[in-house]
């Protein structure tokens, strides 16, 4: 799936009772991401300094020498950026110092601060043990069309001075048609989202780049909305927050809920924080071990007060109900879900949003669960139903979710069955780890259902039409992948076309001839590895587009060695059923010369 997942769903009127795809409608979707409410501390800064300082000229007389981040248009006056360096630990990757002087220097990036989560203690929740991630950069931008630029040219220096292609959020273009103009002006005049987030209308506030480089990630955000995520709060020490207050207005609407807040909201910290822990305890449990004691505990610390205590019980129990369904059978789970909207402890600033991600929530639980993965699509669908119908009568509105690309991934990955799927992230991991050469599956394939399939597939279609789009790419990969897991190869191989026709740029074609590759290797269908190298090796361009013409496009290389290794260990996997084939004599002795 080149695992991003995309838009779905249409109008859900309350009281709707009909079929699945009757309760999906215009959906715009941005994902929202869930703080930690965690206390900030200060994270000590060397004397490193950077400073740099000119006049901005009219436009048409920018000097060249004066870095692009101080030629903003609308500033005329001296601007004097003085930029500290935070402290690099000693054990730190030289890329770290690159990175930091680059966003400093370079793209004229401020507040920057450096976490080493190997530094925290190790009952911290963020540990560099708890994830891939080990160094965090965070910075400020002086506006959305800064870190926009440097955004761009951040990923562009990584792809030509590294060859590595990096993951970039939040970057968010201005090319947007009218229709979709004006659809974002609309809904932002419906009240902001408990993120603030305005669809687009001030995309860029937050950019994430992840280098794929020596476990670093990079944020850059604006000062406004720095302040508002406190994301420095996620990798710095706990502390109990002090309780100060600040009597509010008599004449406040909220006056009593500020009281009520203001008694347990130290409380309400320190028990989140105990819910947290009795949860990491819970998934570093041996796999059989018995988990009822984990229930206990945390059922006896949970208030109920807050809306993140909700959310932290579905995902707890979530866990419970896939270890052991008979400890939370499902609608024990489903449960978790309707207390939180009939509590009335529980603040929801955006019903919509919420909404929206339970549908989600719902969605990977039917894709998650093991008594669902035989089930035939068609229920499962009717159950997604049932649970939108249900979870709509919430609403004071018409629900929109036909914009959430999470959704239409889900939607999409309801219409098959079983276990032998090779995605995206599969493929990449592969190709990270150097383990092309691997078997992951069985040549079992997946089964789809034809009408279920058909039904999402006009449901996407119908909504790029209404908003004037193409098929994203990253859609069509799921669906290409899909079909060859499924055994569908013409289908496979039309989408194929369609994704290499959408590639401009002769790196990103070359890192999908690599994919591609591998994935053939893996489900080693003798007709898709036949057609591959008959069709697609070595084609005159005025036909159809073909490994090696991308390869000369791409100056005769691959992008780095990894993509190099992964190519040359699939074609030995397919040596060892095709070496006598004819059509694979001009591929394998291709491997062979580049492997020397």
């Amino acid at each position: 799936m080149l695992s991003r997942t995309r838009p779905i769903l249409r109008s859900i009127k309350p009281n709707n009772t009909a079929f699945l795809l009757t309760g999906v409608r215009n959906l715009h979707f941005t994902p929202v991401v869930r703080q930690e409410q965690l206390k900030s501390t200060t994270t000590t800064t060397n004397t490193a300094t950077t400073t740099a300082s000119t006049t901005t000229p009219a436009p048409e007389e920018h000097d060249a020498s004066i870095p692009w981040y101080l030629r903003e248009g609308e500033s005329s006056q001296i601007d004097a950026v003085e930029i500290e360096l935070p402290e690099i630990p000693e054990s730190a990757p030289a890329t770290i110092s690159e990175f930091l002087n680059l966003i400093a220097t370079d793209y004229g990036m401020s507040d920057i601060e450096l976490f080493d989560l190997a530094e925290l203690r190790e009952d911290h929740p963020n540990t560099a043990s708890e994830g891939s991630e080990r160094y965090i950069i965070i910075c400020s931008g002086k506006s959305e069309k800064h870190i926009y630029k440097a955004a761009t040219e951040l990923r562009h220096y990584i792809k030509s001075t590294h060859g590595i292609l990096p993951v970039m959020e939040g970057v968010v273009s201005n090319a947007l048609s009218a229709v979709q103009r004006r659809r974002l002006r609309k809904r932002s005049r419906r009240g902001p989202f408990a993120t603030q987030n305005t669809f687009g209308l001030e995309g860029n506030s937050w950019v994430i780049c992840d280098p794929n480089m020596d476990g670093i990630v990079i944020h850059m955000l604006t000062p406004q909305r720095r302040e508002q995520l406190n994301l420095e709060s996620l990798w710095t020490e706990i502390e109990e927050p002090e309780l100060e207050y600040t009597p509010s207005g008599i004449d406040s609407d909220s006056i009593f809920r500020g009281i009520r807040r203001f008694h347990t909201s130290a409380r309400q910290f320190g028990n989140e924080k105990k819910l947290k822990l009795v949860f990491k305890h819970l998934l570093e449990e041996e796999v059989g071990a018995p988990v009822t004691k984990y229930k206990q505990e945390f059922d006896e610390n949970f208030t109920g007060e807050t809306l993140e205590e909700h959310n932290l019980k579905y995902d707890f129990y979530k866990v419970l109900h896939l270890l052991d369904n008979q400890t939370i059978p499902e609608i024990v789970l489903l449960d978790t879900i309707w207390d939180k909207y009939a509590s009335l402890n529980v603040q929801i600033e955006d019903i919509k949003q919420e909404i929206t991600q339970d549908v989600i929530k719902y969605l990977e639980l039917l894709v998650d669960c093991p008594s669902d993965w035989h089930r035939d699509p068609k229920e499962k669908f009717n159950k997604m139903g049932k649970f939108v119908s249900a979870i709509s009568h919430f609403a004071s509105q018409d629900l929109e979710l036909l914009g959430n690309d999470q959704i239409q991934s889900l939607l999409w990955r309801l219409t098959y069955n079983g276990s032998n799927e090779i995605d995206g992230d599969a493929l990449r991991e592969l190709v990270e780890q150097e383990k092309a050469d691997e078997t992951l599956v069985e040549k079992d394939t997946l089964v789809q259902d034809e009408n279920m399939r058909r039904d999402v597939l006009e449901l996407i279609k119908q909504y790029n039409k209404d908003t004037n789009s193409e098929m994203p790419i990253w859609f069509r990969e799921q669906m290409m992948l899909t079909f060859g897991n499924c055994g569908h190869w013409d289908a496979f191989w039309q989408e194929w076309k369609g994704i290499r026709q959408n590639i401009t740029d002769p790196k990103d074609a070359m890192t999908y001839w690599v994919l591609l590759t591998v994935f053939i290797a893996q489900r080693n269908n003798k007709e898709a590895v036949r057609c591959f190298f008959s069709d697609y090796w070595n084609q005159d361009e005025s036909i159809r587009s073909s490994f090696m013409s991308d390869f000369q496009k791409n100056e005769n290389k691959f992008n780095n060695e990894k993509d190099k290794i992964a190519f040359v260990k699939a074609i030995n996997k397919i040596k060892n059923d095709y070496s006598d084939r004819p059509w694979f004599q001009e591929p394998l002795e291709f491997a062979k010369q580049i492997s020397k």
